[in-house]
């Protein structure tokens, strides 16, 4: 394991912390659809160091380069073709829903990426929703529903949005410094309103520990 500290935590500011793994030379993004093969072949390619601070616990690849990360609308990470999918995000809806006491009320999504979860809290309950992600793709069904997709990056350019909810699922760990990101909804946010904020992410030890395949 190697030492570094020419990058100190985006968390914590701490400037030594240890890269425990390292790929070399494989493709920017995993999720990105290529029209052609020879596109495909000469995709964008990068670097994975994960450093691990021993001060916070935050891990992130400090070989990351944002040049080479450019999200559009072919970019693909929708799971809901998947049934079981379907049933988790069914199941979790429905526990926003009823632990927030949704009804009536206005849903920030960040990273909303389709639009699929939050039109599922929208269209029930009489909720109105406003989803931010680059990557979205209009499609004329959403327009029977109470929501609206905003293609761009949520920022300090959208603090006269306001809502009942907050949800972020599953983005944070894309953003290259969480910290100012969430400085950034707290300022947008403001001491008016006050609203729940929900955040989802995965669980770096079940990544970590996988093994084989995974079977939906």
């Amino acid at each position: 394991m190697n030492q570094i500290g020419e990058r100190s935590c985006p968390i914590c500011g701490n400037s030594q912390r240890e890269i425990f793994f390292e790929l070399s030379e494989i493709p920017a993004f995993c999720n990105l659809l290529w029209k052609e093969r020879q596109a495909a072949l000469n995709c964008t390619k990068g670097d994975i160091k994960l450093a691990f601070c021993h001060n916070c616990g935050f891990i992130d690849n400090v070989a990351f380069d944002s040049v080479k990360i450019n999200y559009t609308e072919d970019y693909e990470c929708s799971l809901d073709f998947s049934p079981r999918f379907q049933t988790n995000a069914q199941s979790l809806a429905e526990d926003l829903m009823a632990r927030y006491q949704l009804q009536n009320k206005k849903i920030i999504e960040i990273g909303s990426g389709k639009g699929d979860f939050l039109v599922l809290l929208c269209q029930q309950n009489n909720n109105y929703g406003i989803g931010f992600d680059p990557t979205y793709v209009y499609r004329p069904e959403h327009d029977q529903y109470n929501v609206e997709f905003i293609q761009d990056y949520y920022s300090e350019r959208h603090a006269n949005y306001q809502s009942d909810l907050i949800i972020c699922r599953h983005t944070l760990e894309h953003i290259p410094n969480p910290a100012s990101f969430l400085k950034t909804l707290r300022c947008n946010i403001g001491n008016t309103f006050k609203p729940k904020i929900f955040f989802e992410e995965p669980k770096a030890q079940d990544t970590f520990n996988l093994q084989g395949n995974c079977v939906i």
